[in-house]
């Protein structure tokens, strides 16, 4: 198992990934994380699916995926 960390952002500010555009759209419910396991083998798209499914509201944001120690 690994973990992976995945950041959605909605596509209401520019699409710079930056600290002060985080907490803006933190303040505009527009921000989500969360750190998830999963298999070695996952593939990108279950993981996607997997999150879509837990916060539906995420669903064609823009999405970082990131593997965490």
């Amino acid at each position: 198992m690994k973990k992976i960390k995945i950041i959605a952002r909605a596509n209401i500010l520019p699409n710079v990934k930056s600290d002060k555009n985080d907490k803006k759209l933190q303040a505009l419910v527009g921000y989500t994380e969360d750190v998830i396991e999963v298999e070695e083998e996952c593939k990108v798209e279950s993981i996607v699916l997997q999150f879509e499914e837990k916060y539906p509201e995420t669903k064609g944001w823009n999405l970082e995926i990131k593997e965490i120690d």
